[in-house]
C-alpha cells in the first residue's frame, strides 16, 4: 500500500442531532483506515454535535476553525451553512 507521510486532524460536525449517528462516523472511520490513516496516529477527529439546538452550530463551528484544520466533514444543510460562514 502507499505510505502516508501527512497527518490529517480532521474536524467533524454534523447535524444538530441529539444523539450522534453512528454510521456515518462508522463509515468515514472505516474509509480513513482503508486508506492507511490510523486514528490517533495519522488522523484526529474531532467531534462537536449541537445535541438538537440549531443555534449552537456557528459556536460549534468557529471553535473547530479555530483549531488547526485541515477539512470539516459535516452533514445537513444548517451545519454546512454554519461551516461557511466560520471560514
Amino acid at each position: 500500500g502507499a505510505s502516508i507521510a501527512a497527518s490529517i486532524r480532521s474536524k467533524v460536525t454534523l447535524p444538530p442531532d441529539p444523539v450522534p449517528p453512528a454510521f456515518p462516523l462508522t463509515a468515514l472511520r472505516a474509509g480513513l483506515r482503508e486508506l492507511g490513516y490510523r486514528e490517533g496516529h495519522t488522523v484526529i477527529l474531532e467531534e462537536r454535535w449541537a445535541a438538537g439546538e440549531l443555534a449552537r452550530l456557528p459556536t460549534l463551528a468557529a471553535e473547530l476553525v479555530q483549531l488547526p484544520v485541515d477539512i470539516i466533514v459535516t452533514s445537513g444543510a444548517s451545519a454546512v451553512r454554519a461551516a461557511r460562514g466560520a471560514t
